[in-house]
């Protein structure tokens, strides 16, 4: 195997998995400017348990994204079960940032807030198992688990890059612009991420 396609192969598996783990925390890291604005009810426990279960929901649809996309990777190859479940994870989050709010449509709002976390549950257990399995399957015999090694640390540093987004954010600009309209920025900012890495 030449240095290019080693360099490449893991470049696949890091950007992929940024990409994916920035997409999937940046809904916990602006859960407090959500809450307010698909959950706005009297009652704070239940805004609270509202968001929160969405949450819970995003994880419980991890391994069915695994069994769905594995799948799709055995039997149509893993270049194509991680295209689809980036473009899943994209188009979702994305979603998420263009969503009406409660205000605007009422019950709809957290429903398909719920439809498009669930979504990335399911783009996210194929997309990280999936390019494992891939830097694995592409590597020479005695650095499998040297290369293996790199979707761990791409969802690592998507986490750290959603988790200085979202200190940027609330660093220069105040709660309330936050909270109106600029918490869509950083779900937003996916489609420059896929860009970037398609």
């Amino acid at each position: 195997m030449n240095k290019w396609h080693h360099a490449s192969t893991i470049i696949v598996g890091i950007t992929s998995n940024i990409i994916e783990t920035y997409d999937l925390s940046i809904y916990p890291f602006f859960s407090a400017y959500l809450i307010k604005v698909f959950f706005p009810f009297q009652a704070t426990y239940t805004s609270l348990l509202s968001i929160s279960s969405i949450f819970l929901f995003g994880y419980l649809s991890r391994p069915i994204g695994s069994l769905v996309f594995g799948y799709i990777g055995d039997y149509y190859g893993r270049k194509k079960a991680l295209i689809l479940s980036g473009l899943l994870m994209v188009i979702a989050t994305a979603a998420i940032g263009m969503l009406p709010t409660f205000q605007s449509i009422g019950y709809f709002a957290p429903i398909l807030l719920l439809i498009l976390r669930v979504s990335q549950g399911l783009s996210f257990g194929g997309e990280y198992t999936g390019s494992v399995i891939y830097l694995v399957e592409h590597a020479e015999e005695s650095k499998k688990n040297v290369l293996g090694s790199f979707a761990a640390m791409g969802s690592n540093l998507g986490i750290l890059i959603s988790s200085l987004v979202c200190l940027m954010m609330t660093y220069f600009f105040a709660d309330q612009e936050v909270g109106q309209r600029l918490w869509r920025i950083p779900f937003l900012l996916s489609l420059l991420f896929a860009f970037i890495s398609f």
